[in-house]
């Protein structure tokens, strides 16, 4: 496992990060990720104007009283809801384009897996701005996303050449102590969380980044939905 935790002798993320090479790696019975570097490379017009439109995100979302600084929502069939809130950004056909690559991608991939990629109806996005937006630890396991099947999470960055990255962390706990993997993720990565216990016994988000390395990040995550 010490291939795919990117920490220094201290125990901190590495800044700048190594680029990993693409790999499949199980994290316990039941729990397997797929990391695919730069497994979707779309054209700078289609990111931008992914971009602009998730910048007119409202900020909806409240974590223990106070507004989460990351802009998020959801297109799909219906409005979905958190415990502190979300957008309902409209039908899967209405999203931009780089959203709909990454449901075609995502399709692509669902099939080779053993999966109808006619469930995938659901397609979340969250816009990190600067180096306070961030993502607890935290497990998707909703009841109206079905139990074991894949997520599909994809990255992008409006700085697309050059040396950008947030971290992907799994945990094995909530606090994000006993971590299995640190992941560096890079424009166009995607990673595939799969395994019919992934969501229930490992923790996954995405840590604060220091100011100096904080580039704006998209993140499109494209989910069963059997509501």
């Amino acid at each position: 496992m010490a291939s795919f935790l990117v920490r220094s002798a201290g125990g901190r993320l590495v800044h700048p990060a190594p680029p990993l090479d693409s790999f499949s790696v199980n994290l316990g019975a039941g729990c397997d990720l797929d990391y695919v570097r730069g497994g979707l490379d779309p054209c700078v017009s289609d990111v931008e104007a992914a971009f602009s439109a998730c910048l007119e995100i409202p900020r909806t979302m409240t974590r223990f009283g106070q507004a989460v600084r990351r802009l998020q929502g959801t297109y799909g069939d219906k409005p979905y809801n958190f415990a502190g809130g979300n957008n309902y950004l409209g039908p899967l056909s209405g999203m931009p384009r780089l959203m709909q690559q990454c449901l075609s991608d995502a399709s692509e991939r669902a099939e080779r897996l053993g999966h109808d990629p006619c469930g995938l109806r659901q397609c979340h996005v969250n816009l990190y701005v600067g180096k306070d937006a961030w993502l607890s630890f935290h497990q998707d396991n909703e009841v109206s996303c079905g139990s074991g099947f894949p997520i599909f999470s994809y990255s992008f960055y409006r700085d697309c050449c050059g040396d950008v990255y947030r971290y992907f962390v799994v945990s094995r706990d909530r606090g994000g102590a006993d971590r299995v993997a640190e992941l560096p993720l890079f424009h166009g990565d995607v990673v595939v969380m799969r395994g019919a216990r992934f969501q229930a016994d490992l923790w996954h988000g995405c840590p604060k980044t220091p100011s100096s390395r904080a580039p704006d990040r998209l993140n499109v995550t494209i989910r069963f939905y059997t509501a």
